[in-house]
């Protein structure tokens, strides 16, 4: 991608890993926008995901792919590699710290996308 050039994904809220295609390179820096909502269950939100709305989810958070963000938050990584996971959320400016293919998901417990629906529109725009 040149600067100022932009690309799109879709991506689903069922799938463990959504392969965008989208090549990323170390050192260059990512302008990431998120539209739309999914829903978890009956919980329906945008990509910077819902808090837990009660004891029970609290007490799973540990659970999620991603411990420290929201439930449904849009998670990025490289190369479906959990180790170079980053949360992306709605809007989120980023300098790669290495390169790959661009994988997301929504964070949720890795045996529960069994209830997830929709999908997020995703636009990249590299701005360095």
């Amino acid at each position: 991608m040149r600067i100022g050039e932009f690309v799109e994904a879709t991506i689903e809220a069922k799938k463990k890993w959504n392969d965008t295609g989208i090549e990323l390179v170390s050192g260059h820096e990512y302008l990431f926008k998120v539209t739309g909502q999914w829903t978890d269950g009956r919980m329906q939100c945008d990509a910077d995901g819902y808090r837990s709305p009660n004891l029970i989810l609290k007490a799973t958070e540990w659970l999620r792919r991603s411990p420290r963000s929201r439930w449904f938050a849009l998670i990025g990584a490289l190369d479906a590699n959990e180790l170079t996971q980053f949360e992306i959320g709605t809007v989120r400016t980023l300098i790669m710290p290495a390169s790959g293919t661009l994988t997301c998901f929504a964070n949720d417990v890795s045996w529960m996308y069994w209830n997830n629906y929709g999908s997020v529109q995703l636009s990249i725009t590299r701005t360095y």
